[in-house]
């Protein structure tokens, strides 16, 4: 069986024979083959992601966690709320990369992965609004 399914977060149609593109808003249609693949490469996005952003939160936490609380620290010269939006921004970027991982895995098992693709992609659009707001408020000062 030649089951096509389309990769759109927002639609997941599956057509039963060998289409191209998708029946119900027109992006391209992939096998099962091309969905393994592509659900590798997510995985190690994930990881990647998840892994990099971790190890920036394992360093600068001596320094970001107690200017969240308002104390003041030698190493890190912005406010309180500036240090809580980083590490808002940081919490997001990790949970991305664990949305992305868990999508990829979902691609390699043959299931659907919309779910964790509209998180990782909510996630990730609130980690880019707290670093603008941290910069906005960085640069307002």
């Amino acid at each position: 069986m030649d089951d096509r399914i389309c990769l759109s977060p927002f639609c997941g149609a599956r057509a039963p024979h060998a289409l191209p593109r998708c029946p119900a808003c027109g992006r391209p249609t992939f096998g099962r083959d091309q969905i393994a693949a592509r659900g590798r490469h997510l995985v190690l996005l994930g990881l990647i992601l998840a892994g990099v952003v971790g190890t920036v939160v394992w360093f600068w936490w001596s320094a970001l966690h107690p200017a969240a609380a308002g104390q003041p620290v030698s190493g890190f010269r912005g406010t309180g709320f500036e240090a809580r939006t980083l590490l808002f921004a940081f919490t997001a970027l990790i949970l991305t990369g664990i949305c992305f991982t868990a999508s990829g895995a979902m691609m390699l098992a043959g299931r659907s992965s919309r779910t964790p693709t509209r998180a990782a992609l909510i996630l990730f659009a609130a980690a880019l609004v707290a670093i603008v707001t941290c910069l906005a408020s960085a640069y307002g000062r």
